[in-house]
This record gives C-alpha cells, structure tokens and sequence, in this order.
C-alpha cells in the first residue's frame, strides 16, 4: 500500500501535537542567558527565527548551532531546547535553527536557502546574540543532518556557491556533528511507501526530480569538505545507511577526521535521534559525551 499527500498532511497534524506533548523546556538549573525568538529574516514567520543560549560558565569558545530534523516536514527548534541544556551545561554556547518546512509549493531547496539565510545572520550579528567565542560547528539531526553537512560543504566551496546561486555569507564552521543524518537525499526521497503526491508533500514540489535531488544531496559534494566529521547511528537506525555509506567515501577520500559512532544495540528504546528525543538514556549520553570529546578535540588542534 502507497501513502499520498492526505495520509502525509495528516502525519504532520499528529506528530506536531505528539511533539507539543513530550516537549521538555530548558531546565532552570542550569545557568544561561536565553535570547528567544530572535528573527533572522524580517518578514514575521514564526520559522524564520532562531534561539540563542549562552552560557553563563564559558569552558571553551565555541558556538554551537544546531538544525533540528523532522522528515522535512514537522519539527521546530522549540523542540531541541532540553537538548541544547545538554551543552550549555558543558560551558557551550548554543543557538537553535529553525526553518519554514516543506509542502506542496515550498521544498528541500528553500528549506535550505532558509538555513543559509540564517547561518549569515548570525555571522554578522555575532556581537548583538552575544557569542563572545570565535568559533562556530554545525550539529544536526535527521533531515537537520542533512542541512549541517550542506551547509558545511556550502561555507567551504566556492564551486557550490557558483552553482546554487547563494552562501552563507562570512559563516564559517570548524567542525560538524550529525545525529541519524540523511546524507544521501535522491536515496530519501525513493520511497516505495508514498505515491507522486505523496513524496510532493513530503519532500516539495520537486520531489519526483532526482536530478534536483542529487543537486541538493550533501553526498554530491562530499569532496568539497575538509572539516571534521562526527555522526551517530544505532542498529535499528533506519537511516543508518547513510552514515555508513558517508564512511565508506570518507575512507575512499583517503579522510581521517572523522568519526562514525554505530551503536550495535537492538534494543526498543534507542529510536531515531534518541540523543536528542531521550538525551537521558545511557547511550544517549554516550552519543553526547562523544560529540563533545569530538569537538573538543578539533578545537584543541585548531588552537594549537
């Protein structure tokens, strides 16, 4: 059986109001100045906004900046705060993205000149967010993963910004981190569950266009990247191929920074991107822990 545009709408509605319910606030406890709410593009889209945690015990100078998942359809940053808690408590800054998702008329591509949009804002808004540190890495989950390694490659390649027609301004990050990640969109995009309609609701307009697809897969510009990579898969990942496939081509580039953490634990309550749905969980802390460790490290050997 093939899913369309109806049953996805649909999916959306449930999952928004699931999200609303196990949503968990930033915890008090923790010291932070909070700056939410903050438009990166002057038009009042609630989505076109981003929300600023700094850190009130600075151990290092690095700003985090993270793109929140959802199928390409649902999601919010709100979603990402007792996530972003995780961090800040280790002495990071952290700022929360968030896009317009897609539907039938607006797609992957605006999602991601979206994102570019926002990363050049906070490039040259930096003093006014109040991020003191002078380095920034990229994290993202699921089809946030995604967008953190394009907009990677985007900020490295002046090949891809020749050919897409837009950057990300003075933005530029030392390090990338992905949880779950798609990374080859024609291969997310070939489902055998949805019809026409229901892949353009998913995944835009041009979602039936695999040339489109390719132009927009980080997998397309793998090559054009050199900053450390982390990503983290499970066993019951069902995008764990991707990341695998990532490593495979990482190796074949003859790259050493990089890291592929798989978890091979079968096991019910390690779902998609549990680190962040379920950051409380023993691997989940573990997948914490090694992105943390991870961009310590590249820091350290930036700055030394």
């Amino acid at each position: 059986m093939k899913f369309g545009s109806f049953f996805v709408g649909l999916l959306v509605r449930l999952q928004n109001k699931s999200e609303a319910k196990r949503r968990k606030p930033f915890p008090s406890e923790i010291p932070v100045e909070a700056k939410l709410d903050v438009p990166y593009l002057d038009d009042g889209n609630f989505y076109h906004k981003i929300d600023v945690f700094l850190a009130k015990e600075k151990r290092n100078d690095i700003c985090l900046v993270d793109i929140h998942g959802g199928s390409y359809i649902f999601g919010m940053r709100k979603n990402n705060h007792y996530f972003a808690s995780k961090f800040v408590k280790e002495g990071f800054d952290f700022i929360c993205v968030d896009y317009i998702p897609n539907d039938k008329k607006r797609g992957t591509d605006s999602m991601i000149k979206d994102v570019a949009s926002c990363l050049s804002f906070i490039a040259s808004h930096k003093e006014e967010l109040g991020i003191e540190g002078d380095q920034f890495a990229l994290l993202g989950d699921s089809a946030g993963g995604h967008m953190a390694l394009f907009m990677q490659e985007l900020s490295e390649s002046k090949k891809m910004q020749e050919t897409l027609g837009f950057g990300v301004g003075d933005f530029s990050s030392y390090a990338v981190a992905l949880n779950c990640p798609v990374y080859d969109y024609k291969i997310a995009i070939d489902s055998s569950t949805l019809t026409k309609g229901g892949r353009r609701r998913m995944f835009g307009p041009d979602a039936n266009d695999f040339e489109f697809a390719d132009r927009y897969s980080p997998r397309t510009y793998i090559d054009e990247e050199s900053a450390p990579i982390f990503a983290s898969t499970f066993t019951n990942d069902f995008l764990r191929g991707h990341p695998l496939l990532m490593k495979q081509e990482l190796l074949a580039l003859k790259r050493e920074n990089f890291e592929i953490l798989d978890i091979e634990e079968n096991d019910k309550n390690i779902a998609h991107v549990h680190n962040l749905i379920a950051p409380d969980l023993e691997q989940s802390i573990r997948v914490n822990e090694a992105i943390i460790a991870f961009l310590l490290n590249y820091a350290d050997k930036k700055n030394s």
